[in-house]
């Protein structure tokens, strides 16, 4: 009789192990806003290469705050995909078809 309640954590600790390797990790950020964010950041960047200046300070957290994103949620979710090279690049291509599109005035008038 002892051996029934061992038997019974046993098995629970084994269904809630399986179940957590089962579950994927989400990462921190959504991922379309995550796309739109380094998108903006790279439109920031470029236009401030091509004026010969670096950026001023806080340019980047006004790209943060108008998309409502905290710059620690974008370094966890840099650091996230970072870890995750196949991800990551999934989520470039991503990126690099938002600016083409935008090259091509696709999100005109759009948020």
């Amino acid at each position: 009789m002892r051996l029934l309640p061992l038997l019974l954590v046993a098995v629970l600790l084994g269904t809630t192990a399986a179940c957590t390797l089962l579950q994927e990790e989400q990462p921190p950020l959504d991922e379309d806003t995550l796309v739109v964010v380094i998108a903006d950041l790279h439109l920031l960047e470029a236009r401030a290469d091509l004026e010969g200046e670096t950026l001023p300070p806080g340019a980047r957290d006004s790209i943060f705050a108008y998309h409502g994103v905290s710059a620690q949620a974008y370094e966890e979710a840099v650091d996230y995909y970072a870890e995750r090279p196949r991800a990551y690049n999934a989520l470039y291509r991503r990126v690099v078809d938002r600016l083409r599109e935008d090259e091509m005035g696709l999100f005109e008038g759009q948020e």
